[in-house]
This record gives structure tokens, C-alpha cells and sequence, in this order.
């Protein structure tokens, strides 16, 4: 193979590794909500979180709200999916105000969690 033939191939490998992963690193910041769910005997549990910040930002902004949809019965796929709203009103943010509560409960006991999450939401700076 002549080193002009093996430099074309280099070159077509590195642009097509250079595209893929540009392709990629493109498809994982879009914003999004990721979401764990456990079912248990008598409910189910959800625990979501935003990917990115612009998506923290706008659900702190606008709200979330919780939907079921039910895409098989019976084992069998439905041509027509059922969306029920499970949430009657969004779950918004709660204001600053009353977030103390949350942080502290009424014997003085500190949910640090909860004190991240607030620091976070209305604090001019954020540090680990």
C-alpha cells in the first residue's frame, strides 16, 4: 500500500470517529427527564431528575406533571395508547419562603438534602 493510500485511510478513519462522536455528544445534551420507578404490592414509586441544567431550570420555571401510559393490556400492544394525567395540578416548585420547613422539621432536625436542594434552587452561589 503506497503512503498515500494509507494516509487517506487514517484520514477517512479519524473524520468518520471525529463525526460519530460529535453525533453523539450532541444526542446526550439534549434536555431531558430521566425517571426510576419501583411498583410495589399497593403503589408505585417515581423518582426523576432533569439532565441537564437548562432542563432543571425550566422545569423549576414551568412545573412538572406526572402522566400514565398504558401501552399493553393483557399482554397484548394497543393500537391506541391510553395517557392518563395522573397529577390533578402541576407539581411546581415550592416559593423560598417555605422551604425552612422542609429543611428543618419541628424538633430542629436539618434534612441536609433538602438544604442542598434549596441552596441550590434560590442561592446565589453553589458549593459541594
Amino acid at each position: 500500500m503506497t503512503m498515500i493510500l494509507k494516509l487517506k485511510k487514517a484520514l477517512s478513519i479519524l473524520l468518520t470517529l471525529l463525526i460519530t462522536s460529535t453525533v453523539i455528544a450532541q444526542t446526550d445534551s439534549i434536555p431531558k427527564v430521566e425517571v426510576i420507578a419501583r411498583a410495589l404490592q399497593n403503589k408505585v414509586i417515581l423518582r426523576w431528575a432533569p439532565t441537564s441544567p437548562i432542563a432543571w431550570q425550566y422545569a423549576n420555571k414551568y412545573s412538572y406533571t406526572i402522566e400514565r401510559v398504558t401501552m399493553t393490556k393483557k399482554n397484548k400492544l394497543l393500537k391506541n395508547r391510553e395517557l392518563i394525567k395522573l397529577t390533578e395540578n402541576s407539581i411546581k416548585l415550592l416559593p423560598e419562603d417555605q422551604w425552612e420547613a422542609v429543611v428543618k422539621d419541628s424538633l430542629g432536625n436539618i434534612d441536609n438534602y433538602a438544604a442542598i436542594a434549596a441552596q441550590s434552587i434560590f442561592g446565589e452561589s453553589f458549593e459541594l
